[in-house]
């Protein structure tokens, strides 16, 4: 009985996620975990598991007046992307990142778009995109 609770107990500490700061990069903030990179060019914040195998790129700037549908739309076909469909108050659409797909999820508020990029196969990469809050 005690070693079934033990295990009970080893593998549920084990599900619980890894400690997560809020990082402020200027235009937005998100939960970064233990373990993940952060990196800015050109506008662009990168954030990287500590394989570098996933993450999520991050880029706010200024709609021009348009819509998350045309942004999506522009974005799609200057990335050679899937067609963009709805999602999640915004658009979202596919493209390839090195071999493998990427999914683009576009959204605009007030006068600024943000295209966030997730990419590779990493648990905590739903988690960091929720976290995401456009300041």
């Amino acid at each position: 009985m005690k070693k079934t609770l033990l295990a009970s107990l080893l593998f549920l500490a084990s599900a619980i996620p890894a400690a997560a700061a809020v990082r402020d990069f200027g235009a937005f903030t998100a939960d970064v975990p233990d373990g993940w990179n952060t990196a800015s060019q050109g506008g662009v914040v990168v954030l990287t598991n500590g394989d570098g195998k996933a993450g999520l790129s991050v880029l706010v700037r200024n709609a021009q007046g348009r819509n998350a549908q045309e942004v999506a739309q522009a974005a799609s076909m200057r990335n050679s992307g899937t067609p963009p469909i709805p999602e999640a108050g915004g658009y979202s659409f596919t493209v390839q990142r090195d071999g493998d797909l990427a999914k683009v999820y576009v959204s605009v508020s007030g006068t600024d778009a943000m295209l966030i990029t997730v990419y590779g196969e990493n648990t905590q990469t739903q988690g960091i995109l929720h976290s995401i809050r456009k300041k």
